[in-house]
């Protein structure tokens, strides 16, 4: 036997149970005799996926989706053989689960193909190669130049009308929802598909990218396979070779043939067959191309179909939906958000980022369609956000939720493993090699659902109590001074709960507690606001003057405040709606450079329309050197507690200088209102040093937890 250089040649398929019978009714078909002979060159072994109609036999029968193995024969076996493919006997399947399909070629030591199959000899020895010009059919960016073959038989049944199988495939008559138009949308105008238009190697003419073929025979209560081999032989009659001249053959077989199929494909091939009218369901063709595009199905623990919120797991029997697009897994897999995705070390630290749905790809390239985190030797996780607007808009399960999927390397069918909604986690135990839990957070969205901050920490660091790696900016805490005033009322915080304990506030400011002044919370706080700077100022308002967005070692947004302008003191405010939160606290990370020992931050909200002001936090450069200029710090204990009942408060972040420290604490921050806690007066009437100074003060990440009462 010789071993050479070979193309992929027409890849198709045919049922093992029906080999014989395959044969004969083929043969009958094309007018040809029984053949046997020995095949002179490897074929290539492809990997075919049946869809079963749910209500039918096979599928309610079926524990796992119908796999087959076929071999696409070349060219010069074809022709001797009388056929495009052949079923394989003899070859373990075992040994076949792991090829690459449509890339694998097999070739056996006294092998034949008779009656449509491939047959090893008992104990021959098998080799498996790799085809060496490829069609590189699972490629999922281009134009890609589709042909339709639809049939019409002897017995007068056909399938759907020719121009609503091209409008359901290519929108070319006014429909605005087909298979060309959903891949897309979902790829960013990344991948299309096109009818072909022009003059065929025959010379045939071909219009709107389909053909209709007249096949002299009745297919009623017939296998599948003689149908497609049948039109297939059929159609090369009118416009030649189909494998050489288009990128994509979409069969739609006439109704009637034995089984309750819906659709096959070839995985990482050219060929999608459909069943009569499943010709125009738009997720059985979006699903069944995705095959060819080398996608496996998307499953869960319920199913091998089970995974809703993505195409590749059930087909609908629907003509314009449901719109979806994929799971983390496959976008992962297809490459259309490359930009935009990120394959993140557990052990590099706390990962807290902000995803978006794949209708939102290309808007903010700092978020993130897809997050993968590998594992060597099990299968990796991929996480998004599943957005239902827009083509994703009918997305049949876990809508406006981050999903985590489960995905081997290559072909790989993927598990759904959890579905998260805004406060949920999940913890996946021994993961990595390190054998440490992985934890997975959805803290919360923006105001218009489009965006997803969530948290993934590994071991025992958790978010938000700790925060390790570059995204947390620094894991320094900020620490207490060596001679504090105490806050006149320390408030006892249980160990279950994240939110911090509030440590002690430097001299010579004291910040009282507001009543009530004894609490123990759910130990399940709910976060209401994170903001990383990544759009601008985000979720605040810029006040005053001096302050911009930059960027810290040309990676991490942050917000600097700049000391210059004395009557328009630099402000962050923002309005947080507190969901019935008493128990309040914030958490953020600072880096102050020149700074004098006159200026300070002040961290302070209001619960009455900023008529009057009280402080969470102050932090002060020139007393007892608090902090370090120069270096990143966390700030775990801008703790307060608000009267039950209060349903929004207006926090601000401001920054203050003057000429003498303690007057300006006692002109600006002395008690006026002993019921609400310490207060400020308005804004307006801040006290700042005239001089112009180069005094910078930038903060990172801005947290904002809730708690309440049990």
């Amino acid at each position: 036997m010789r071993s050479l250089s070979i193309s992929l040649a027409l890849l198709a398929v045919a049922i093992p149970h029906y080999a014989s019978g395959v044969d004969s009714e083929t043969s009958a078909l094309r007018g040809s005799a029984r053949r046997e002979l020995r095949p002179q060159y490897p074929c290539t072994i492809i990997r075919v996926e049946t869809q079963y109609d749910e209500n039918s036999t096979e599928f309610l029968s079926a524990s796992e989706p119908e796999v087959e193995f076929k071999c696409a024969l070349h060219p010069a076996d074809r022709d001797a053989a009388g056929r495009h493919f052949v079923d394989i006997y003899g070859v373990d399947t075992v040994e076949l689960i792991n090829v690459t399909s449509g890339e694998t070629t097999l070739e056996v030591e006294g092998a034949i193909i008779a009656d449509g199959a491939y047959n090893a000899p008992a104990g021959a020895k098998v080799y498996f190669g790799t085809i060496e010009t490829r069609r590189r059919l699972s490629n999922s960016r281009g134009t890609k130049k589709v042909l339709v073959v639809r049939a019409t038989t002897s017995g007068g049944d056909t399938v759907s009308e020719r121009d609503d199988i091209v409008d359901a495939i290519f929108g070319t008559f006014g429909n605005p929802i087909s298979l060309r138009s959903q891949y897309l949308g979902c790829s960013h105008n990344k991948i299309d598909f096109t009818p072909f238009e022009g003059t065929t190697q025959t010379g045939y003419q071909v219009t709107d990218g389909i053909i209709t073929v007249d096949i002299n025979s009745d297919f009623r209560g017939r296998n599948r396979n003689v149908a497609e081999e049948g039109l297939i032989s059929a159609a090369e009659n009118i416009v030649g070779d189909l494998e050489q001249q288009f990128d994509h053959v979409i069969l739609c077989l006439p109704p009637g043939t034995s089984g309750g199929w819906v659709a096959y494909a070839y995985v990482n091939g050219p060929i999608s067959v459909f069943n009569d009218r499943w010709c125009e369901k738009l997720s059985t063709l979006v699903h069944e191309v995705g095959h060819n595009l080398n996608l496996a199905h998307s499953g869960s623990a319920e199913g091998p179909y089970h995974d809703k919120h993505g195409v590749m797991g059930f087909s609908y029997n629907e003509f314009f939906g449901p719109r979806m697009c994929f799971n983390p897994a496959k976008n992962w897999q297809l490459g259309w958000y490359d930009d935009q995705a990120i394959e993140w070390n557990p052990n590099d630290g706390t990962f807290i980022g902000t995803l978006v749905g794949v209708v939102d790809y290309g808007k903010n390239y700092e978020d993130f369609v897809v997050v993968k985190i590998k594992q060597t030797w099990r299968e990796s996780i991929h996480i998004g956000y599943n957005r239902a607007k827009g083509y994703n808009e009918e997305t049949r399960m876990a809508r406006n939720m981050v999903t985590i999927v489960s995905a081997g390397k290559g072909y790989s069918q993927s598990m759904l493993l959890e579905t998260l909604s805004i406060g949920d986690s999940m913890t996946i135990s021994s993961f990595g090699t390190d054998a440490k839990d992985l934890t997975i957070q959805f803290l919360l969205t923006d105001s218009t659902t489009d965006q997803a901050l969530i948290a993934i920490s590994y071991g025992d660091c958790v978010f938000p109590t700790c925060c390790k790696g570059a995204m947390c900016l620094s894991s320094t805490t900020l620490r207490t001074p060596t001679n504090p005033t105490l806050s006149p009322v320390r408030v006892p915080t249980p160990e279950s709960t994240p939110v911090p304990t509030p440590m002690p506030t430097p001299a010579p400011t004291s910040v009282p507690t507001p009543a009530p002044v004894s609490f123990q919370g759910t130990g399940t706080p709910e976060l209401l606001l994170s903001e990383d700077f990544s759009m601008d100022m985000g979720s605040f308002t810029a006040l005053g003057e001096k302050i911009s967005r930059e960027y810290y070692e040309d990676e991490i947004n942050v917000a600097t405040f700049e000391f210059n302008d004395s009557s328009n003191p630099p402000r962050l405010e923002t309005d947080i709606n507190l969901n019935g939160n008493t128990i309040l606290s914030v958490f953020f990370w600072f880096k102050a450079s020149e700074l004098r020992s006159d200026q300070s931050i002040i961290v302070r909200y209001s619960l009455d329309g900023k008529e009057t002001w009280s402080r969470a936090r102050e932090l002060l450069f020139g007393y007892d050197q608090e902090f370090q200029l120069n270096q990143w710090y966390r700030v775990t204990d801008a703790f307060f507690i608000v009267p039950e009942g209060t349903k929004s408060i207006t926090l601000q972040i401001f920054g203050q200088t003057g000429q003498n420290a303690e007057l300006v604490g006692e002109s600006l921050l002395d008690d006026t209102s002993s019921d609400s806690g310490q207060n400020d007066d308005s804004e307006g009437e801040l006290l700042l040093d005239d001089a112009s100074t180069n005094s910078r003060f930038s903060f990172g990440r801005f947290v904002f937890m809730g708690d309440r009462n049990p």
